[in-house]
């Protein structure tokens, strides 16, 4: 069994895991807990960058996401093995939802290869990447869009368990890019691919603005624990949600409309 290499960039932490917890993940500040394994042992792994690396890239929180490349400008093409692997996390009994956004950093090389694995079992303490433990659960060749994709957890209700994303089985592309990487208990449900929402300022201190396309019936505040703290009638295409009360964290907008639903994330900060 290959030994899980345990720097990331001097922005992931040494392989360990952390107590089992609600995950969100924007990769802007300190990663904790995270890890990372080189399957194909190329010495290429994944990372954090910012759009500023390459112009073409964009984030779709903050500046940064995590990267896993196909193709290097000094060594050029690559066949990535590379896992990124997230804390220990503990799926309640009910529905559970991971969503994550993903995409193909240039347009014209953007279909990279993601899919999504599942252990239950507890890592070794030796250090090792137990490979045979994870199951697959999702996968996707992305495209030069940011999409965000939704993948059901409900079926490992009452487990801990790990989630990798890893990135294989495609060479000389360019980079796969991974951002807002979120596990929620029941309280967002499924999206509707055609429903459109805007939510600003983000983060807010005041009040936080919602604008749609179609009129929005409700919307359903959450905190980031799942609880619902509050629900607003709106019947227009716009509404304004005092946040002031708030404490500092994140929390989350699950915007009903007349087309169907769409959860927005943003960030409490005063």
């Amino acid at each position: 069994m290959k030994k899980i290499f345990t720097l990331f960039v001097a922005l992931f932490v040494a392989f360990s895991f952390v107590n089992a917890q609600i995950l969100s993940e924007s990769f802007e500040g300190e990663v904790a807990g995270w890890s990372i394994y080189d399957g194909d042992g190329d010495g290429f792994n994944w990372s954090i960058q910012d759009y500023s690396v390459i112009e073409t890239a964009t984030t779709t929180d903050g500046i940064k996401a995590a990267w896993s490349e196909s193709f290097s400008n000094q060594y050029g093409a690559l066949t990535p093995d590379n896992w990124l692997i997230t804390p220990q996390i503990s799926i309640p009994a009910g529905n559970a939802t991971l969503t994550f956004y993903a995409w193909g950093v240039d347009a014209s090389w953007a279909a990279e290869h993601l899919g999504i694995f599942v252990s239950a079992e507890e890592m070794p303490t030796d250090n090792t990447f137990p490979v045979d433990n994870f199951t697959q659960v999702f996968e996707q060749v992305t495209t030069g869009d940011q999409v965000q994709y939704t993948v059901d957890l409900s079926s490992y209700a009452g487990q801990n368990i790990y989630i990798a994303f890893r990135h294989y089985e495609i060479t000389d592309m360019f980079v796969l890019a991974l951002d807002l990487v979120e596990v929620t208990t029941g309280t967002t449900g499924i999206e509707d691919i055609n429903v459109t929402a805007n939510v600003y300022p983000n983060p807010a201190s005041d009040v936080v603005n919602v604008n749609a396309a179609a009129q929005i019936n409700d919307i359903e505040l959450y905190n980031i624990a799942g609880q619902k703290v509050s629900t607003f009638n709106v019947n227009n295409t716009s509404a304004q949600i005092n946040v002031a009360e708030l404490a500092n964290g994140i929390y989350f907008l699950k915007i009903n409309t007349e087309n169907g639903m769409v959860t927005k994330k943003f960030n409490v900060v005063k």
